[in-house]
């Protein structure tokens, strides 16, 4: 029986300008694959998979009520009382709570109407004029479904969208 051979690749190089043909005998190893780009995202925001695991409920201590109230910006002129501490990627305010970071516009709706169903987000309401996600004022925010929270921001992505482009036309 013939004895099985290695086989034999080729390589190119260059060497001082010159390319440069190697012998190599020993197979070139795989590249690794990467994960694929974007975030990974957990099972339960997949379409099938399970539910949403159920919220921690806030419990909020007086001490933590008064560290709460310490980084909230007086009323502006639109109504907005804005969370001067740390924020999220996505601008919404954070609030750190028993360890955990947790969104400072839903410990702002815990001390004024008690807990938020797990079914049910927060809304930063538009046409109450509200136009920052750092506002904690509760009569900005409304409980909706996530479907619907979904909704009001497309609707307002094309509103914005709109406007850009209505303006860029105009000045042409």
């Amino acid at each position: 029986m013939a004895e099985s051979k290695k086989p034999i690749l080729r390589r190119r190089k260059r060497v001082a300008g010159e390319a440069v043909t190697t012998r190599v005998t020993e197979p070139v190893k795989p590249k690794r694959r990467r994960r694929p780009a974007g975030p990974i995202v957990p099972v339960w925001r997949v379409a099938g998979g399970e539910p949403a695991p159920p919220r921690i409920q806030l419990v909020l201590t007086d001490q933590d009520i008064s560290r709460f109230l310490e980084k909230v910006d007086p009323p502006n002129i639109d109504g907005c009382t804005l969370w001067n501490a740390s924020k999220f990627a996505g601008g919404y305010g954070q609030f750190k709570l028993k360890g955990r970071s947790v969104l400072a516009h839903r410990v702002a709706w815990t001390l004024r109407h008690g807990t938020i169903p797990d079914d049910m987000v927060l809304d930063h309401v538009y046409l109450r004029g509200c136009r920052s996600k750092a506002c904690v004022n509760t009569a900005h925010l409304e409980l909706v479904t996530q479907e619907e929270n979904n909704r009001r921001r497309d609707a307002a992505e094309r509103w914005r969208t709109s406007v850009w482009v209505s303006t860029e036309l105009d000045e042409g």
